[in-house]
């Protein structure tokens, strides 16, 4: 009888030093789950519409609009500067403020994640923002998505779970063929590469000249996994890059992310029209190069854009 006491004292004990290590706890966060640009969820509810933008480089920006002007472009206060994630969902920052004021300030809040928003409380003071304890409840800008995927999905999963978040006809024949085995209709036929292994595949389709894709992902520090899809447009001799997307899929909350800022760091072809330039996605290796050619198909520049662990 001894023995079993002191087993179900021991089991007691355990299961409180258990609960005790859980109660309290914040979530961990990333800046993988920050990047992007986070807004006020309800700015009515708080008076005051709260922009906040981390990049992967350690700056930060942070806008918040009058109440009486929430749709206005001019912020009514505006900082940036740079951050440091530490845990238990603490963010330190240190700020300057841009517009009229020229301050410099130093403080930190806490994030709580709570699904695909967060949770933003105010450990000191910032001005124009909000006081000490200030909570406001933001979501993400980026489209979101919730998908049924496995932990670490492979390339052609992913692709399949990010479809129809594009915009890309061609996209939906080498899925045919990538996916199900399948040539596209009208007896077009198409050659795909699967390398699972490496995690990339590609397609081109039947044309004079024709078009094509090509997808690959990265294993990020924090489980997470980044996809992305390039469409090649027509071209004899080179096949320039029309489309580039960029997603984040996270196995924590089965949430897909399409990340346009990060398609438009990498390859600003909706802003420059540089039909001449063609992304090519590592098959070995993490970096992509970005190629641009004459208009009769010379090489003319060849520059890297380097794998930063977590992103571009």
């Amino acid at each position: 009888m001894r023995r079993l006491s002191l087993l179900f004292s021991a089991i007691a004990s355990a299961a409180v030093m258990t609960f005790a290590g859980t109660v309290g706890q914040t979530p961990g966060i990333s800046f993988q789950m920050l990047e992007g640009t986070w807004e006020t969820y309800d700015a009515s509810a708080t008076g005051r519409q709260v922009t906040l933008s981390f990049n992967d480089d350690g700056t930060m920006q942070v806008c918040r609009v009058t109440s009486g002007d929430i749709t206005g472009e001019l912020p009514a206060v505006s900082y940036s500067g740079t951050y440091k994630i530490c845990p238990e969902g603490v963010v330190t920052y240190s700020l300057k403020e841009t517009m009229a004021l020229g301050t410099h300030c130093e403080g930190s809040f806490s994030i709580t994640p709570a699904g695909n928003s967060i949770d933003v409380t105010l450990n000191k003071k910032l001005e124009g923002v909000g006081e000490k304890g200030f909570s406001i409840h933001m979501f993400n800008t980026a489209e979101c998505h919730h998908v049924s995927l496995a932990a670490k999905p492979d390339v052609l999963q992913l692709f399949s779970a990010a479809l129809p978040y594009t915009f890309n006809p061609m996209l939906k024949d080498a899925e045919k063929l990538l996916v199900h085995g399948r040539q596209p209709a009208g007896g077009l036929t198409g050659k795909c590469v699967k390398d699972l292994r490496n995690g990339f595949v590609s397609y081109t389709g039947e044309g004079a000249p024709p078009s094509g894709m090509e997808a690959c992902i990265w294993r990020c520090t924090d489980g997470t996994t980044l996809l992305a899809v390039n469409c090649l447009g027509e071209g004899v001799d080179v096949q320039p890059t029309v489309q580039l997307y960029f997603f984040r899929y996270d196995p924590k909350t089965r949430t897909l992310t399409r990340l346009d800022r990060m398609s438009e760091t990498v390859c600003p072809v909706a802003v420059t029209r540089r039909i001449n330039l063609t992304v090519k996605l590592p098959r070995q290796g993490k970096d992509i190069k970005l190629v641009t050619h004459s208009y009769e198909g010379e090489v003319t520049e060849t520059e890297t854009v380097t794998w930063k662990g977590n992103g571009f």
